[in-house]
């Protein structure tokens, strides 16, 4: 769970989250839960995104506006995990044109109208940019001792239940069964046990590979599931087992439903009496008449026409000419077609990224015009029109991209090192200038050279 707390009205927000980007942390989205009623709100992070529940919150003896957010962050192995800061980029309310100042009624009314916060007339905002704390995570390996065969990882502390239905069935006949597993403090990670390892399941029962989804409600995940009845001399359904390791207790235990009373009814016997059926059907013998009286056949040679048709005859209709013309067009259409979407699925985003890279030289252009008369905004339009390439070209949200969430993938791809040092220094001394309010150390025109002879790198990479 992710919590932000904002004492200001913010627009133009993004996040960046490093512990999503580990490569020994699994992520795994969550749905929300029915019982949040706060209004929802899609945030960018890094290269993927979150929905975000709106609310009020009270941190110390200050009331706050809340963003908060569920992902699910999975070690896959034990150890000690130093979490790096997270960050949140965003424009915050520092004031009022004319000192004009609009009335409010309320802690935040307009709380997400319009953008973040409602209206913005005469207000000016401010990028700045906050790091949260550093976290630590220390994971513990699962004992191997008494580990069930079955065990499919998951830890806490669980109940299940099922109920079949219906409950008398001839052979063969398909039974629904619901199964409920509660406990889960992320029931999003609960699969439904696997009935065909279960012994006597596999052997009384047709259990179809195939398993639901499973439908969430608060800390429960039910599951719907068809068996068939393959033994016609059994009287229950079997317990299902859940097995899990208890994190209190320090063993695995077992989650386990009550057996359900079945009735299984012999099947019926079809005999060839059965399929010639006992009643005779009868049919009627009256002619029905048609009207119009009787229709003749007609007989002879003088009725066969020669009907030889030849090229010339072909060619000679508008019709055929158009037909044969369109055939291999229509074919040179779609085998161009279909060699673009190929080339399109192989490279997804190469379209994107050659229309960045045009759009990056030409705002690269925009501030070298305006760097003797706004050096200020050159800052700005420099790092805007990196992010747009780098987030076009690695399919990211443009406006959370930092140097760091493309400086491997960069590299893989073969970008040399010294292009690669030029980028980070364009980064650092263009977010040294927006988000700090100082004045950067590198000289314009130097920033100016740097960002175009890495554009040209960029083109051969």
């Amino acid at each position: 769970m992710g919590y932000w707390y904002f004492s200001k009205d913010i627009r133009s927000f993004s996040f960046s989250l490093p512990a999503f980007i580990n490569s020994d942390l699994d992520l795994a989205d969550l749905s929300e839960q029915p019982d949040r009623r706060g209004e929802l709100y899609e945030i960018p992070i890094g290269n993927t995104k979150a929905i975000a529940v709106k609310g009020q919150g009270r941190l110390g003896d200050k009331n706050y506006a809340t963003l908060n957010f569920r992902k699910a962050l999975i070690p896959q192995k034990p150890g000690v995990y130093e979490l790096d800061n997270s960050t949140v980029i965003c424009e915050a309310l520092t004031g009022y044109r004319e000192n004009h100042r609009r009335n409010r009624d309320g802690f935040f009314d307009d709380f997400f109208s319009d953008s973040f916060f409602g209206s913005r007339n005469n207000a000016v905002y401010t990028r700045i940019v906050v790091p949260s704390n550093k976290a630590m995570l220390e994971v513990l390996p699962l004992p191997t001792d008494n580990r069930p065969a079955d065990f499919s990882g998951l830890v806490g502390q669980f109940e299940l239940s099922a109920t079949a239905e219906p409950a008398e069935v001839s052979l063969g006949e398909p039974i629904t069964l619901t199964v409920t597993v509660s406990g889960a403090s992320v029931p999003e990670l609960v699969n439904m046990p696997n009935l065909s390892v279960q012994k006597e399941f596999a052997t009384d029962f047709r259990v179809p590979r195939d398993t639901s989804d499973g439908v969430i409600e608060l800390d429960k995940k039910i599951f719907t599931q068809t068996i068939r009845v393959a033994n016609p001399k059994i009287k229950l359904i079997p317990p299902i087992d859940l097995p899990y390791y208890d994190p209190v207790a320090g063993e695995y235990k077992l989650a386990q439903s009550a057996p359900i009373p079945l009735k299984v009814n012999p099947t019926r016997v079809v005999t060839a009496g059965d399929a010639e059926g006992n009643s005779l059907i009868e049919f009627s013998s009256e002619v029905a008449d048609k009207g119009g009286g009787i229709a003749h056949n007609y007989e002879g040679q003088s009725l066969l026409t020669n009907r030889v048709i030849g090229f010339e005859a072909l060619t000679a209709s508008p019709f055929v000419i158009g037909v044969i013309i369109a055939c291999p067009l229509v074919f040179v259409i779609l085998l161009t077609w279909r060699l673009v979407k190929m080339a399109k699925a192989k490279d997804p985003f190469g379209s994107n990224s050659r229309r960045a890279l045009a759009d990056l030289r030409i705002e690269i252009k925009k501030a070298t015009k305006l760097r003797h008369s706004e050096q200020s905004a050159c800052y700005p339009i420099i790092l805007t029109a990196f992010q747009k390439y780098l987030g076009h070209r690695f399919g990211m949200q443009p406006e959370s991209v930092t140097f760091r969430d493309v400086e491997a993938a960069l590299r893989s791809e073969g970008l040399e090192e010294e292009a690669l040092e030029t980028m980070c220094e364009i980064f650092k001394e263009c977010e040294l200038s927006i988000y700090s309010g100082r004045d950067s150390t590198c000289d314009m025109d130097k920033l100016l050279d740097m960002a175009e002879i890495l554009a040209k790198k960029l083109v051969s990479s």
